[in-house]
Order: C-alpha cells, then sequence, then structure tokens
C-alpha cells in the first residue's frame, strides 16, 4: 500500500490503498528520489482506486439553543454562506488554533 499526503484548508488529505501501475518498473528508493527532485511520479499510481479516508463525512446531531441559530444565521447571510457552511468554517478555524498551542499550554 502506497500512502501520500498533502496539506489542504481544512486538514490533512491522505490517499490510501493506491495502486502502482508499473509502466516501468522501479523500486521506492528510486521513485522517493525522483518525487524529491520535482519530478512527476503520478503515471507510476492508478488514482482510480484511491480513497481519502479523513474526507468521509459523518453526520452528527447537535442540539444549539435558538437564540444561537439566529446569530449563525445572520452572520451567515452576511458572508452569502450557507449555515452549515459558516460553522464548518468556524470548526476548522477553532481546530487550527488548538493544534497551534503547545501540549504544555493545554490543561
Amino acid at each position: 500500500m502506497i500512502k501520500l499526503s498533502e496539506s489542504l484548508a481544512y486538514g490533512e488529505l491522505e490517499i490510501m490503498n493506491v495502486t502502482p501501475i508499473m509502466k516501468n518498473k522501479t523500486s521506492r528508493e528510486n521513485l522517493e528520489a525522483r518525487f524529491d527532485a520535482g519530478e512527476d511520479i503520478m503515471d507510476y499510481f492508478d488514482l482510480s482506486k484511491a480513497s481519502r479516508p479523513l474526507l468521509q463525512k459523518e453526520r452528527v446531531n447537535l442540539d444549539i439553543p435558538h437564540w444561537m441559530i439566529l446569530q449563525i444565521d445572520r452572520i451567515a447571510r452576511r458572508k452569502g454562506l450557507p449555515r452549515q457552511a459558516q460553522i464548518k468554517e468556524w470548526l476548522a478555524q477553532k481546530l487550527k488554533e488548538e493544534q497551534a498551542v503547545p501540549a504544555s499550554n493545554q490543561p
């Protein structure tokens, strides 16, 4: 199994279960060296079978007081966003802030 990672705005994207396509056989070390040198190595992989496990959606039910919903809707409308997009944006920002805090500063 090959694992590729790249940073995204909302965290890490992991592409797992990528099947190598062996047009020209090469070693892992050779592939890594080519990648490090900036060469395009995507021809060696079959991305049609790739999966993104960290991007799978999961439904969460959350009870929020009505006054909060009204404020969220007002802010989202002002930004031209749906309520759900606004909430996801805030959650992503907060998670990013929490990751930036050193472990010694957390309770």
